[in-house]
C-alpha cells in the first residue's frame, strides 16, 4: 500500500513505504549506540527494540493507549483514529524547531481533528508563549525524533481538550523576562472551565524551571495519568507575582490537583527539589505509587479537600530528604471528614516503618482505611526497588538525558542538589542557587517514514500499525543507553 505522508503545512506530500531512515549528518556515536543496542541479538535496531515493548493480553477492551499501561484515562485513543470506522487520522510531521508556522510543533498541537505529531528533527524549540491543545484526539510522539529528542524552552503546554497523549518531551519553562505570565508559568497545565479535559496521559516527560506549579490539573479536569516522568527544579525565590500583587512571592511548587478534579494517577516518577506540593491533591481520587520524592522543602505529599470527600491510595513511594527538607513528616493528611486514605510500603530515607502511618501527619479523624479505596488499585514493586529503577528509566529519552535530567537522576542515588531560584547565575545572591544555565541539546535531522498501511492492524493486537511503530520508538528512547 502506498502511504501519503505530509508535513504539517499540508503540502509537499511524498510517498514512503519503509521504516525510519537516518540522514547522513547524524553523528557517529548515535549510530554506534543503535548498533550496540541491536547487537544483543544480532538483529536490526528496530528488531531489538521490539523485544523491549511489553506484550500483554489485548482481549479486554478498551485497549490502554500505552502497552500494558495502567492509570486513569488510559482507555483514550488519543491521536490514533481508532474511534472512527475505519480508523483514520492525520500524521503531521514536525520538520523544524520554529516557534510557529508550517512544520512547527505548534502547527500540530494547535491543529484539529485526530492527529499524531511525529518528528523529523531534534533539538531545542524556543518559545515565548505556551503551546495550546484546544482540539481533542492528539498524540505527541516525542520518541519519534532523532536522538537526543526535543526540548521546549521558555514556555509550556496548556491542554484544554480531551483524549491527549504526550510522550518523551522535555519542557524547561524558565525565568526570562519574555514569556507567559509569571503567576501562571506551569510546564503543563490541564485546564478548561467550560469543557473540562478528560483522558489525558503524560508519559516519559521531563519538566523543570516552572515559576507557578510544575503541573496543574484544575476545574473539573479528570482521568489524568502521569507516569515515568521527571518534575524537578521549579524556581522558588524567583519571578512569581500573584495576581494583584506588586512583589514576587516564593513559589517553587510541584504538581497541584484541584478540588474539582475527578481522578489522577501519578506513578513511577521523580519529584525533586520542590518546596511544597509534592503533590498537593484535592482531587476526588488520587493514586500515588512507586514515586521518589527528593529534597522537598516545607511539605511533601499533601492530601486535603474542600468541597468533596476524597479517596487516596499511596503505595510504594520513597521519600528522600535533603538539605532543604524541614523536620516534619513527609505525608500530610487533612481532607474533609469521610475521606479515605490508604498508606502502605512507603519509606523515609531508605527505611519503611512497620506502622505505615508513622510517616503521616493527620489532621482529620476517620480517614484511615485498610484497603485501597480508589477505583483503580495500582500494581507496584517493593519500595526498596523504586529509587534504582527510576534512576535508570525515568523522564524523556533516558538514554540521552540533558544536563538537568542527568543531574536529577544521579541525585536519586548520590544525594545532593538543592531548591533553586534561577536558571542561571546573574551575579546576585539570590541566583547563587541556580541550575547551572539552560541545558543544550544537539540538533539533528532524519527522514521519517511511517509503516505501510498505518491505520491497519497487521498484528491483530488492536493497535494500529502506526501505534505499534511508535511503541517501538518509545521502547528505544526509554531503553537506549549511552
Amino acid at each position: 500500500m502506498l502511504v501519503m505522508f505530509c508535513a504539517i503545512a499540508g503540502v509537499g506530500c511524498q510517498s514512503n513505504t519503509g521504516g525510519l531512515d537516518f540522514v547522513a549528518d547524524q553523528d557517529a556515536d548515535t549510530s554506534a549506540r543503535s548498533d550496540a543496542h541491536a547487537a544483543r541479538d544480532g538483529s536490526t535496531a528496530d528488531d531489538a527494540a521490539v523485544a523491549l515493548v511489553p506484550s500483554c493480553p489485548t482481549t479486554n477492551q478498551p485497549l490502554p493507549i500505552l502497552p500494558c499501561g495502567d492509570g486513569y484515562g488510559m482507555e483514550t485513543v488519543a491521536g490514533s483514529g481508532r474511534h472512527l470506522d475505519p480508523p483514520q487520522a492525520s500524521i503531521m510531521q514536525v520538520t523544524n524547531l520554529n516557534a510557529s508556522g508550517p512544520g512547527s510543533l505548534r502547527s500540530c498541537m494547535e491543529g484539529s481533528g485526530p492527529r499524531t505529531c511525529v518528528f523529523a528533527v531534534s533539538g531545542v524549540i524556543e518559545l515565548t508563549d505556551d503551546l495550546q491543545i484546544r482540539e481533542p484526539y492528539i498524540t505527541v510522539a516525542g520518541q519519534t525524533a532523532p536522538p537526543p529528542g526535543v526540548s521546549i524552552h521558555g514556555a509550556g503546554i496548556r491542554i484544554r481538550a480531551s483524549d491527549v497523549l504526550v510522550q518523551h518531551l522535555r519542557i524547561r519553562v524558565g525565568d526570562r523576562p519574555g514569556g507567559p505570565p509569571t503567576n501562571d508559568r506551569d510546564a503543563i497545565a490541564i485546564v478548561n472551565s467550560s469543557d473540562p479535559p478528560e483522558r489525558i496521559v503524560i508519559d516519559h516527560c521531563s519538566l523543570a524551571f516552572s515559576s507557578d506549579e510544575m503541573l496543574s490539573v484544575w476545574f473539573d479536569a479528570g482521568d489524568i495519568t502521569i507516569v515515568d516522568s521527571i518534575m524537578g527544579y521549579p524556581l522558588h525565590d524567583s519571578i512569581h507575582v500573584d495576581e494583584g500583587a506588586t512583589t514576587t512571592d516564593p513559589h517553587g511548587y510541584g504538581p497541584l490537583f484541584g478540588e474539582w478534579g475527578a481522578r489522577v494517577y501519578l506513578a513511577r516518577s521523580l519529584l525533586a527539589h520542590m518546596f511544597r506540593r509534592n503533590p498537593r491533591s484535592l482531587t476526588k481520587e488520587l493514586v500515588f505509587a512507586n514515586n521518589v520524592v527528593l529534597n522537598w522543602g516545607a511539605l511533601g505529599l499533601q492530601m486535603l479537600s474542600q468541597n468533596q470527600t476524597t479517596s487516596n491510595t499511596v503505595v510504594g513511594n520513597a521519600f528522600l530528604p535533603g538539605a532543604d527538607t524541614l523536620d516534619r513528616k513527609p505525608i500530610l493528611v487533612t481532607p474533609v471528614s469521610g475521606s479515605k486514605v490508604f498508606l502502605e510500603d512507603n519509606s523515609l530515607d531508605g527505611s519503611a516503618p512497620s506502622e505505615a502511618w508513622d510517616l503521616a501527619e493527620v489532621g482529620t479523624d476517620g480517614t484511615r482505611v485498610d484497603t485501597p479505596p480508589t477505583s483503580l488499585v495500582p500494581e507496584t514493586v517493593s519500595v526498596e526497588r523504586v529509587p534504582q529503577q527510576l534512576e535508570q528509566s525515568v523522564g524523556a529519552w533516558p538514554g540521552y538525558r540533558d544536563a538537568v535530567d542527568a543531574a536529577l537522576a544521579e541525585q536519586v542515588a548520590a544525594g545532593g542538589g538543592q531548591i533553586i531560584n534561577c536558571v542561571e547565575p546573574d551575579g546576585s545572591a539570590r541566583c547563587m542557587k541556580n541550575a547551572g544555565g539552560w541545558p543544550t541539546l544537539r540538533e539533528s535531522r532524519r527522514d521519517v517514514a511511517v509503516p505501510p498501511n498505518p491505520f491497519g492492524d497487521d498484528s491483530g493486537d488492536g493497535y494500529t500499525n502506526l501505534e505499534n511503530w511508535m511503541h517501538v520508538q518509545s521502547a528505544m528512547a526509554a531503553g537506549a543507553t549511552r
